[in-house]
């Protein structure tokens, strides 16, 4: 019987030794199903292949494998220790660190020199309008003479300070470099101390052949989730939608040059349904009371009456349902092939990117603040969801902030927040607050308010823009509260006290709101909220 072995490791100490590459990876929220293929020579009769050095987060009941033109007879997952599979790897990572460590300390030397020529300069400084000695103003100084001191001075101290700057951002580069290797040295030592898998396959040939040999296996230590980066353009009534995957993966393998697919399936949630029991409704069994206690002695309890027993599936509790209920998983395929090495760090991939047709809407709340919130929607085409996650904001280039996203299925509306828009802005003011006393015998006061919003469309185009504002809601009775006058006419909501315009203003028009109300309630009683 012949025996092959394919070493499956990230850092090979033997330069023969065969590297099996990850071919495909199916990434789903929580693990990985990676898919190895390899070509080699199989000679006639029985043959064993080893294939070592494995990541340890594999599951053994996952494990594939297939060949063409052979038979596979057996395969087993085993488990090792091993120490020396990274060695090569962290003697690199290593030199590295100490490379850079020497680098941060020249650094810091060169830091300490500038800090030596900013005190010069500094003490030079307080020396031109203190400490001058006696003679010093009996000389006469050329305009430039003294010109070219407060020079010397100014652009030295500018120079000195300079360098330090740049100095002190370098360092900063460095000491990210110096924490991001410790962190692979400390991955990189934790994986060689733990345990590797290995897969012993028997195969049978009739002949010499080459072929492909397949493994697959699903694996914990990775995962992916999906950013959207949203750009809006108001000004063209569009919005570019940019999905991608941040991935994240340790274990000890990199994938080089591999297709990665991302899944919203979960293999972790079985589908096999519960078992329901009956909801059983009952009046509860009834005892006496228990006997009065009289003094010095405790009267013995009177021994209720035989409860019929209650059958066993009576008595069980409902089980709550084990499967959520997600509809249909969606798939998306990497655009290329790419890397992703095993840092656990995020990577980012672009998966799909479309310019669509969106509708902006500048949604204002005087009461609150004068600025314009920018509210898009857009039609999701029926091949592009918005499976739920980070959106990264833009408008017109410019980073406007992050928010979360529910999920959106293709073909429905998609509302996006695009950030406050200071440019479009609204301006509130108190025309009058007065208070009148009513009433022959009981005494009434009516307080009337009266505000004026002023709108101003500061761009070259139309726009639209729906402003809320408030009027008070009484909770008593004797508290009355009655709008007097809206311009222009408005959506008024009187139940929660809310009056909605929706405007459509020209380029560069100004609009004045108007509303006024009255408040009436008993003389001599406080009301809170005016």
């Amino acid at each position: 019987m012949k025996r092959f072995t394919l070493l499956f490791v990230l850092f090979a100490l033997d330069s023969s030794a065969i590297t099996p590459d990850v071919d495909i990876v199916t990434l789903y929220r929580t693990g990985a199903y990676v898919e190895r293929v390899q070509k080699l020579n199989v000679e006639s009769g029985e043959n064993t292949i080893l294939i070592e050095n494995l990541p340890p987060e594999i599951d053994d009941n996952s494990v594939v494998v297939s060949a063409d033109g052979i038979n596979i007879l057996d395969v087993k997952v085993k488990t090792r220790q091993t120490t020396e599979v990274f060695s090569e790897k962290l003697k690199e990572l290593n030199n590295k660190l100490k490379e850079l460590e020497t680098k941060g300390k020249e650094l810091k030397n060169n830091i300490d020199v500038i800090n030596s020529r900013v005190d010069y300069y500094n003490n030079l400084s307080k020396s031109l309008s203190s400490n001058l000695p006696a003679d010093f103003f009996k000389r006469k100084f050329e305009p430039k003479e003294f010109s070219d001191i407060v020079m010397f001075i100014s652009e030295g101290l500018k120079d000195a300070l300079t360098q330090k700057m740049l100095s002190e951002i370098h360092l900063d580069d460095l000491n990210i470099q110096i924490d991001k290797i410790k962190r692979e040295i400390s991955d990189l030592q934790a994986s060689s101390a733990k345990a590797r898998k290995e897969i012993e396959i028997r195969v049978s040939s009739d002949k010499s052949r080459n072929t492909n040999i397949r493994i697959s296996y699903f694996r914990s230590g990775a995962l992916w989730e999906p950013v959207y980066r949203i750009d809006a353009d108001p000004e063209n009534g569009t919005v570019l939608l940019t999905m991608k995957a941040e991935v994240r993966q340790s274990g000890g393998e990199d994938w080089k040059n591999t297709v990665l697919i991302f899944s919203t399936a979960e293999p972790s949630i079985y589908g096999t349904p519960p078992v329901p029991s009956p909801w059983i409704v009952d009046f509860q069994p009834e005892f006496p009371p228990p006997r009065p206690v009289t003094k010095g002695r405790t009267m013995p309890m009177a021994v209720p009456a035989e409860v019929p027993a209650m059958a066993e599936e009576e008595m069980k509790v409902p089980a709550p349902p084990s499967v959520e209920e997600r509809g249909v998983a969606y798939i998306f395929r990497s655009a290329s092939r790419v890397t992703v090495p095993s840092d656990n760090m995020p990577h980012s991939f672009d998966i799909i990117s479309k310019k669509l047709d969106a509708e902006f809407l500048y949604r204002i709340y005087p009461d609150y603040s004068p600025y314009g919130y920018l509210i898009g929607e857009t039609m999701l085409p029926e091949d592009f969801p918005v499976i739920g996650g980070k959106l990264i904001l833009f408008q017109r280039g410019t980073y406007v902030g992050e928010a979360g996203s529910a999920f959106t299925p293709g073909g429905d509306k998609l509302k996006l927040p695009t950030g406050i828009d200071k440019n479009l802005s609204v301006e509130k003011k108190l025309l009058r607050r007065k208070e009148f006393t009513e009433g022959v015998f009981s005494k009434e006061v009516r307080l009337n308010q009266a505000y004026q919003v002023i709108l101003k469309n500061p761009y070259e185009r139309k726009v639209k823009v729906e402003i809320l504002s408030r009027i008070p809601v009484s909770r008593n009775e004797a508290i009355k509260v009655k709008i007097i006058k809206i311009t222009p006419d408005a959506e008024i909501d009187s139940d929660n006290g809310f009056i909605k315009w929706m405007l459509e203003p020209a380029k560069n028009e100004k609009t004045e709101l108007y509303y006024e109300f009255d408040v009436t309630y008993p003389k001599g009683k406080r009301v809170g909220g005016l």
